[in-house]
């Protein structure tokens, strides 16, 4: 999933705590002598203005504009530092410009998230008639309210989802809490299921490595602890499909999924018990200690793990109470991210809507692939771990590996053929993508867009009904270009019938009589008159 609203929130909370400074033209960057210097050439009137001020106060501290703010949450940040994205680099004008959903500030609804405006400035409405806003040199990041300051607009920013609450996050997503980055998987009930495999039995594997040959998985996380000399893959009970596949342990308790969906936290004592997993449960596993029971956070059997009241990477996994399935992965151990403890990792997945969850091996086992793409931090690299937990498609028959299904269900990190028709496909109505078959960041953006503009499902993934409607814009491209030669007719250019003749039908058949692409004409047909019609 994309940017969303409620996280840019925590990012301008955590600005205004950490106390982000404003100067001219920044989005993130610690301001160094050589960084001013080349602010100042570039902008020498609004840095010359408060020259001063800056050198004495805002040196070696992050630095944001309004719109730098924005920005900073935007863009990908790598070794502390935002990396620069044009896409991104809208200014105040440009977001209120571009934004599809808008209104003037007396109709502001109370969605956490809002970019509020007036002209030359812009901030973020964090609810409650409060505003973060980079207001100035001489105030830096501050905290200010609604109905005290001179805003005419409110919108929604263009490159940003914007959901009621965290339980409305599906797919792929990350948000940021307790300083850590966490991603997010969370199940489709009517298309996915989740189970639990040792990959290779008797052998430690990498996650990429581990598989399921029947089965299409789209996610998978790694599962329970383990020995690390490969003596024993899974600490603690790991029943699968009916099989015991190792013992219960008195050490771990046990998440079970049922045959009835449904999922259950317990202490497995006895054989009676494990009999009766063996005859109802599609799986058991051993974990280290609970996070939610019921609804409620509850940390039973984490006082018997030391590491529980410490901040690490984590592995979670939980099941909300409609029985879509949440895989968790905290990042931790760098510089940017703290990690989270068991308090704080049941506060997760409580604010994630789950009904019950448990934690998982965390640390250097902490790892989580969606479509086969690596998606978390890991500073030590990928470890050799005995189980995981799979995510896996029901709804697709006869397709043998993740690559396959990859293509029948794009989003982003696919890569392929899909992609690039896919990528060629939003090209002819309108975009500017590199057709290079990598479902990135500016693909996904664009399939959000396309999906805005055509009222349907906003999650950047493009199944059946998305790619029903990119067919069915391609099929009414021709409206367009019918209003192009429309606006061209009616201009006064020296031999505009020698050049054009005003019928789209005409232009199409002798386009493709000749050798020349009809689509690349088309476009540039368009592109042509809607420069001369601002002209």
């Amino acid at each position: 999933m994309s940017k969303n609203n409620l996280d840019l929130v925590q990012h301008c909370k955590k600005a205004l705590k950490e106390g982000w400074a404003y100067t001219w033209s920044t989005f993130g960057q610690t301001l160094t002598s050589s960084l001013l210097k080349n602010l100042q050439q570039r902008y020498p009137e609004e840095i010359n203005r408060y020259y001063d001020y800056i050198i004495n106060n805002n040196m070696n501290k992050i630095n944001v504009d309004c719109s730098g703010l924005i920005k900073s949450y935007l863009f990908e940040w790598r070794n502390n530092n935002p990396v620069y994205n044009s896409q991104f680099d809208l200014s105040a004008e440009m977001v209120i410009n571009r934004a599809k959903v808008k209104g003037k500030i007396s109709t502001i609804p109370e969605t956490l998230g809002l970019c509020v405006y007036f002209k030359g400035h812009i901030g973020v409405y964090i609810g409650n008639g409060e505003v973060i806003e980079a207001r100035g040199t001489k105030y830096g990041v501050v905290k200010t309210k609604l109905n005290e300051r001179p805003w005419t607009d409110w919108c929604e920013h263009p490159y940003i989802q914007y959901i009621n609450n965290m339980n409305d996050l599906t797919g792929y997503s990350t948000i940021r809490m307790y300083d850590s980055t966490v991603h997010i998987y969370e199940t489709n009930i009517d298309n996915e299921d989740v189970d639990v495999t040792l990959g290779k039995e008797g052998k430690l594997e990498k996650l990429s490595d581990i598989t399921e040959s029947d089965k299409n998985i789209t996610a998978k996380i790694n599962g329970g602890f383990f020995n690390f000399d490969g003596s024993k893959e899974h600490l603690g009970l790991f029943i699968d499909e009916g099989k015991k596949l190792n013992n219960y342990d008195n050490t771990f308790i046990t998440f079970t999924y049922y045959k009835d969906n449904s999922t259950k936290i317990h202490y497995i004592q006895k054989d009676e018990d494990v009999k009766q997993l063996l005859e109802n449960a599609k799986w058991s596993i051993g974990a280290g200690w609970s996070l939610v029971k019921d609804g409620k956070i509850d940390l039973t059997n984490a006082n018997v793990f030391d590491i529980s009241l410490q901040r690490h990477p984590r592995t979670l996994l939980g099941q909300k109470k409609d029985g879509s399935f949440i895989f968790v992965v905290v990042d931790g151990r760098t510089p940017t991210n703290a990690g989270v403890t068991a308090q704080q990792s049941g506060e997760i997945m409580l604010k994630l809507g789950c009904w019950n969850a448990v934690s998982l091996d965390g640390g250097g086992s902490s790892e989580m692939i969606v479509d086969g793409k690596i998606k978390n931090n890991l500073p030590e690299g990928e470890r050799y771990i005995g189980s995981a937990v799979i995510a896996y498609r029901t709804d697709i028959d006869n397709v043998k590996n993740e690559s396959e299904v990859v293509d029948m269900l794009l989003r982003k990190g696919s890569i392929g053929e899909g992609v690039k028709e896919l990528q060629s496909n939003l090209n002819k109505i309108g975009y500017n993508l590199v057709v290079d078959g990598i479902f990135g960041q500016k693909t996904e953006i664009a399939v959000i867009d396309f999906q805005k503009k055509y009222n349907l499902k906003v999650d950047g993934i493009v199944g059946n009904e998305t790619s029903n409607a990119i067919d069915n814009a391609l099929k009414t491209k021709d409206i367009d270009l019918e209003r192009a030669l429309k606006i061209l007719s009616n201009k006064k250019i020296p031999n505009i019938n020698d050049v054009i003749i005003n019928t789209p039908e005409y232009w199409i058949n002798a386009i493709g009589e000749g050798n020349v692409k009809a689509d690349y004409v088309r476009e540039l047909i368009i592109k042509v008159a809607k420069y001369l019609d601002n002209v």
